[in-house]
């Protein structure tokens, strides 16, 4: 966990990735959304199923190393893929995912920004 980390005076992994996140979406929105997800590749994949057009390849690879890991990531994969059935396309990211934050910040500064320039 990020902060659980910080508490220690160690920079984890998940802090870098959200940081890189939030500072990639100044730039290029939700770019990591839409083409770098692994969820999200699941969730465009499960719109097949629902009769819907699939705008990209499914991509992920599972990072287990352990029995832990693998019940967390089934888990993980299984609340979204019941999302994405029941609800519709990308309904996991748009109710439950927990790196969207860091992106929608970013993006609604940008904008706040851009919009500033433009008039």
């Amino acid at each position: 966990m990020s902060l659980g980390g910080t508490a220690f005076g160690i920079v984890t992994g998940s802090l870098l990735i959200n940081a890189v996140q939030f500072l990639s979406s100044l730039f290029v929105g939700r770019l990591f959304c839409g083409w770098a997800c692994p969820v999200g590749g699941l969730q465009e994949a499960v719109a097949l199923l629902r009769g819907k057009p699939v705008i990209k390849w499914l991509i992920w690879a599972p990072w287990i190393a352990d029995l832990p890991s693998l019940i967390a990531y089934v888990a993980v994969v299984a609340l979204f893929l019941v999302l994405s059935l029941t609800v519709g396309r990308r309904a996991g990211c748009h109710t439950i995912c927990w790196m969207a934050p860091f992106m929608v910040i970013g993006r609604k500064i940008r904008n706040t920004f851009s919009a500033g320039r433009a008039s």
